[in-house]
């Protein structure tokens, strides 16, 4: 199996991929082609052929001319597009989209404060409806996912979720009642915890203690928090992996604010670590929704109920 992955380096992707190059859950890898700010884990390394791209466009349309002349010469293989894009120019004989950005699902609206991001999306979702055909399957994580491409005829779709490779739960002293991984994109609607807080801070005396772990950007301060006087916000940003894990261990509950999802890493390593959960009745919690406690998506007030419901649980 080719990886083909130039428009990964950060994120969920980043995690998953390097699942994918160092267990190999979806089958034998012999070749990657990758963006060059995505660093191949040590483990990984000289187990096949690698060949980095430059994150500009035109690098990444020449990148599939060196993916075709890689089938010429090696003989066809079944490559994966790891990215979210079906090649534009070429159509293996072999291959598959794991498709992994719900904003690309024709019937997913497109939620972001960023101009350019909104443009780069609605080119995405043009391309995929324009080249979806180029490859012979599309792979995603969940149901739901899959129910939001059958506006597409004739299109082979397959369910093969995976996980990263996670340490199992040991016992950590909770510091912190309420963990939530996130951003500050739109999608991921922080805004609507932030007003559960307030909620909670009018309604209740009980101490408890957020902790907010943010990728790497921040436009929030702990000082916007300073008028709690029962609530400790924790903020961190940056945070590597190996410490997140740690974090969620000293956590008690899990909360998911966010309005879409394609897989939601957050939850899965939650449950795994033996945290409850609270996070939005949406589409993309309906495969586990007898595992996770739900609220209305539309209403701050509800979460708020939610979360004051499992403190009471809390010893």
């Amino acid at each position: 199996m080719i990886i083909y992955a130039v428009n990964i380096h950060t994120g969920g992707g980043k995690v998953l991929l390097d699942e994918l190059l160092i267990n190999e859950p979806l089958g034998k890898i012999t070749a990657l082609f990758h963006d060059n700010r995505y660093v191949v884990p040590d483990v990984a390394k000289n187990k096949f052929y690698c060949y980095n791209t430059p994150p500009r466009l035109f690098s990444r349309m020449m990148a599939e001319f060196k993916l075709l002349r890689h089938l010429k010469l090696h003989g066809d293989q079944f490559v994966l597009f790891f990215g979210n894009m079906p090649p534009v120019f070429i159509s293996p004989p072999q291959s598959a989209l794991y498709l992994q950005n719900c904003f690309l699902l024709p019937n997913v609206r497109v939620e972001t404060d960023s101009l350019k991001t909104l443009l780069r999306l609605l080119v995405e979702k043009w391309l995929l409806k324009w080249r979806i055909h180029h490859v012979s399957e599309i792979w995603v994580q969940t149901n739901w996912m899959a129910e939001g491409l059958s506006s597409f005829k004739n299109l082979q779709v397959k369910k093969r979720p995976f996980l990263p490779s996670l340490p199992p739960p040991s016992y950590h002293d909770k510091q912190y009642d309420f963990i939530t991984v996130t951003s500050l994109a739109k999608h991921k609607n922080l805004k609507q915890l932030i007003e559960a807080l307030q909620i909670i801070e009018n309604h209740s005396n009980r101490k408890l203690s957020v902790l907010i772990v943010l990728d790497n950007t921040n436009s929030l301060a702990e000082n916007e928090f300073s008028h709690f006087s029962n609530i400790k916000v924790t903020l961190l940003t940056n945070v590597q992996r190996s410490d997140l894990l740690d974090l969620y261990q000293k956590s008690r509950c899990s909360i998911i604010t966010s309005k879409a999802e394609s897989f939601s890493l957050p939850i899965y390593e939650s449950l795994h670590f033996k945290l409850r959960v609270i996070c939005p009745a949406l589409g993309y919690i309906s495969e586990i929704q007898d595992r996770v406690i739900s609220y209305n998506p539309n209403s701050a007030q509800d979460l708020a109920e939610k979360m004051l419901a499992e403190v009471s649980n809390f010893s």
